[in-house]
């Protein structure tokens, strides 16, 4: 008997709880990378992987791939990450990996022959949180995991070669990880919104265009530390009022900026206590927009105003960029494709950018790429609050549906993207 899509979108938010009980911290949502929490929401996933009738395998890099018979056929790949911030939500990530389990299921259950095979991905980490580095799962799988990163330690001084290796995975074959792209046909990633416009709009699910790009940086300020009561105001050198003033202005210019979010989410104080005037304080900015060009400037000038600041203050300025990530545009056949499947679906057709990083950032540099949001509960995620509907779901269903037979119908050839040699 066919599930309808109903019942597949309730099975799959039962299966996001199950996931979500998998947690390093009890009453809460915590996966981090190869921890045992992960390993038993990969337990789970392989369990419905096999399910879908889908050959399991965890690759060197601990990503969790079911994949179709394997024959002469290209892949369509469908997934998301299965790790979690601390304190975190059901759905960010897990949702996506679970809805490629529900499409493998549904062509399963109607005996529908492709000229494709499906392969659904649980990406091992992408959210940075245990050693500091993002989409070390499709980094691994895209051919571009940075090997200085094995020897990187976590807060208990494990490294990451250690992790792997205690998880299943084969860290000293890390580079087998990589995907043949002359096999992708494409890649598509769904995944909560994280944020308020598909709410406020009325709608289910939007179309991906574009993840925008981002800079995080950190600005040091460094004045002298000194007795609270017993500098005068004139005479000082405060780290913490030039901080706030440069805080301030990142506030004002990103306000004035179309399209540009800017935000100082960590402050680190010395000597951090309420009877000293800060010495030091550093600041860790964020900036994201759709436009290289204007991220850069942008980021440039916020330099410059915090050098103004530092000089009228009598301070010393340090600037150092910690990551950098271009804008990326999702493939525009996959898009028209995803279009197509809205209308058969008879949902509205809702262009957005994404302002949050995605796998899809980096399986774009080998694989036509495409990314279907969905709606969730007042935009909030990377919280407990995360809420997602199951009428939504069932509409995120029903649009992946004929998202495939849209491209199985047209028999869609795109052209491989394959990797630059070093």
């Amino acid at each position: 008997m066919q599930p309808s899509f109903s019942d597949l979108a309730a099975e799959v938010l039962h299966r996001c709880d199950q996931i979500a009980a998998q947690s390093e911290l009890p009453g809460t949502v915590c996966r981090t990378f190869c921890s045992h929490a992960t390993a038993g929401a990969v337990r789970l996933v392989s369990q419905w992987m096999r399910g879908a009738g889908l050959f399991v395998g965890l690759d060197a890099a601990c990503n969790l791939v079911g994949r179709s018979a394997d024959d002469h056929r290209p892949w369509l790949l469908i997934g998301s990450h299965i790790d979690s911030v601390p304190n975190g939500g059901k759905y960010d990530g897990a949702l996506g990996v679970v809805l490629a389990i529900a499409t493998a299921e549904m062509f399963q259950a109607r005996f529908e022959e492709l000229p494709f095979t499906i392969h659904a991905i649980a990406f091992s980490e992408e959210e940075g949180v245990r050693f500091r580095s993002p989409y070390i799962g499709s980094r691994a799988m895209a051919g571009c995991f940075d090997l200085t990163l094995l020897d990187r330690c976590d807060e208990q001084g494990a490294t990451c070669r250690q992790a792997m290796k205690a998880f299943g995975g084969d860290p000293d074959r890390i580079l087998s990880a990589a995907l043949p792209t002359e096999r992708i046909l494409a890649f598509i990633e769904p995944h909560i919104e994280q944020g308020p416009i598909l709410e406020s709009s009325g709608l289910a699910v939007g179309i991906v265009d574009g993840i925008v790009g981002q800079t995080r940086a950190t600005a040091r300020f460094v004045g002298r530390a000194s007795h609270a009561g017993t500098t005068p105001m004139s005479m000082r050198q405060d780290a913490m009022a030039a901080a706030a003033q440069w805080i301030l202005a990142v506030e004002s210019f990103a306000n004035a900026t179309t399209g540009l979010v800017a935000t100082v989410g960590n402050v680190q104080v010395i000597p951090n206590v309420p009877n000293v005037i800060a010495g030091e304080v550093a600041v860790r900015l964020d900036v994201r927009h759709s436009s290289d060009e204007v991220r850069r400037s942008v980021s440039q000038h916020l330099k410059a105003v915090g050098q103004q600041i530092a000089d009228a203050r009598g301070l010393k300025f340090h600037w150092e960029k910690c990551e950098q990530q271009d804008a990326v545009a999702m493939d525009k056949s996959l898009v028209t494709a995803l279009e197509i499947a809205c209308r058969d679906a008879s949902q509205p057709i809702h262009h957005m950018l994404s302002g949050a990083g995605h796998d899809a950032v980096i399986m774009s540099q080998i694989a036509p790429t495409s990314m279907l949001f969905l709606r969730c509960k007042g935009g909030v995620s990377h919280h407990p609050d995360e809420s997602v509907e199951v009428k939504d779901v069932e509409v995120a269903l029903q649009v992946i549906y004929y998202f495939i037979q849209e491209l199985a119908a047209k028999k869609k050839s795109f052209h491989p993207i394959h990797r630059a040699t070093k």
